[in-house]
């Protein structure tokens, strides 16, 4: 999972495994030297309940949240984001997944310095007079997916998607 900032328009790009059954623990700290840090996880796990060798029930759990100031001193940014998903194969030829991702950013527009003096010494943590000057997105989708074999050449996949 990727939460990017710094981009023209203040990208956001979430990137997310599915779940496979294979237990995964990812965890990861960064500070930088203007004062942003960001930190993110990667839970994983699945249960083979009947001991067959096959994952009955697979989930995942990534979790990513930036916050302090920018990466030019000039803005300020405050974004999470979490994208559970789960997967039940009730038998070798049917699977159930559900996906869900949740999505939230604040940021202080950063303003088109010109390098002049004057405004290179404006404070860092202002606007040129728009103190209060804030991008915010949010996102919400949800994703349930159904896929079913009747034979080695015939599927069935039916997705259901709200965003």
């Amino acid at each position: 999972m990727c939460l990017a900032d710094g981009k023209p328009g203040g990208d956001i790009n979430v990137l997310v495994r599915r779940p496979d059954g294979s237990r995964h623990r990812d965890a990861q700290l960064s500070i930088t030297r203007t004062g942003k840090h960001s930190s993110r996880f990667d839970l994983a796990d699945g249960i083979d309940s009947d001991g067959d060798g096959r994952t009955d029930f697979a989930w995942r759990l990534p979790f990513g949240s930036d916050g302090g100031n920018g990466w030019r001193r000039f803005n300020h940014i405050e974004a999470y984001s979490a994208a559970p998903s789960f997967a039940w194969q009730p038998s070798s030829r049917t699977r159930l997944m559900v996906e869900t991702d949740f999505l939230n950013a604040r940021e202080q527009s950063e303003p088109q310095r010109v390098p002049l003096a004057p405004l290179l010494a404006f404070p860092q943590r202002m606007s040129l007079g728009e103190q209060n000057d804030w991008y915010r997105e949010a996102g919400r989708s949800l994703r349930a997916t159904l896929e079913h074999a009747f034979t080695d050449r015939w599927r069935l996949r039916q997705a259901f998607f709200s965003q």
